[in-house]
């Protein structure tokens, strides 16, 4: 890792430490999922667009969106979020993150295919353990039914990240801003979710500060962090890292004692960071 990598890999990792929370954060809620998702979707979109007003950036993001490959990529990670939603909407959880965790690994392959990063034995095997390291971490205890149009769902969210992911290394000078303005943009399909599937719930004091939270944290900041990260530092860590994400989700809920301790996260831990290990001789 060099010096210019330093800083935004460790951005990136920022980002996964924000994505972490979220699900201890959302288990706090009890609102229905396309109303919170359609909330923290427009308080994004609010703070975007006051950001993107105090800097004066609207003409630069405006000329960037003229090129048809950037709006097809975020447009892709726009989807990403709705498609994740409606994924646990129709599927067990368990079963949707088995397969949307698959991104960093895809995003792995797509980096070795555009060039980012060479083939490799050892490269190929971390990717195996990082897999592995899911059957530690999330608790397997589901049996596959036939939720066979949220398993599609996950599909689309995992695909489309990936194609987010090659997009951002394809024009690595893309504003940041592009994230979180796409995300918030999603904000009234989300509501028109709601509005058909679930019915509203005021949200308490408690509830909106969560909200807010998860807006301005996991759901806004974060992009931002992970965009540069996977734009100027090292992707492929970055990648492997990701497989942490969902083991320090447990983490956090098993000290809110939301969940309970189990050595078999000890263990996908570990498989992790010895894919990290194996693979560094590469970099």
């Amino acid at each position: 890792m060099t010096s210019k990598t330093i800083s935004p890999t460790l951005s990136g990792c920022l980002a996964l430490l924000l994505w972490s929370t979220s699900a201890t954060l959302v288990t706090q809620l009890k609102l229905p999922t396309f109303e919170a998702l359609s909330l923290v979707s427009s308080f994004i979109l609010v703070a975007t667009l006051i950001k993107l007003s105090i800097e004066k950036k609207w003409t630069h993001i405006l000329k960037q969106l003229k090129t048809p490959r950037i709006r097809l990529g975020y447009g892709a990670l726009s989807l990403n979020n709705i498609a994740y939603y409606l994924a646990f909407y129709y599927a067990p959880p368990i079963e949707v993150d088995l397969i949307t965790w698959l991104w960093p690994a895809s995003s792995i392959v797509i980096l070795c295919y555009i060039g980012q990063a060479g083939y490799h034995l050892s490269r190929m095997i971390s990717i195996g353990l990082c897999l592995t390291s899911l059957w530690f971490i999330l608790p397997i205890e589901a049996h596959w039914g036939h939720a066979w149009l949220g398993y599609g769902f996950a599909f689309i969210a995992l695909f489309s990240w990936c194609y987010y992911t090659y997009i951002t290394q394809q024009y690595p000078t893309a504003s940041p801003e592009l994230a979180p303005l796409c995300i918030g943009l999603s904000c009234p399909i989300t509501w028109g979710l709601h509005r058909c599937f679930e019915q509203f719930i005021s949200p308490s004091h408690l509830q909106y500060a969560i909200l807010i939270t998860l807006a301005l944290g996991s759901a806004g900041i974060a992009f931002l962090l992970w965009d540069y990260g996977i734009k100027k530092g090292q992707a492929i860590r970055l990648c492997y890292l990701a497989y942490l994400t969902p083991a320090l989700s447990v983490l956090w809920l098993v000290l809110t004692h939301q969940e309970p301790f189990s050595w078999s996260l000890g263990i996908g831990c570990l498989l992790i960071l010895a894919a990290n290990i194996i693979d560094s001789k590469n970099n």
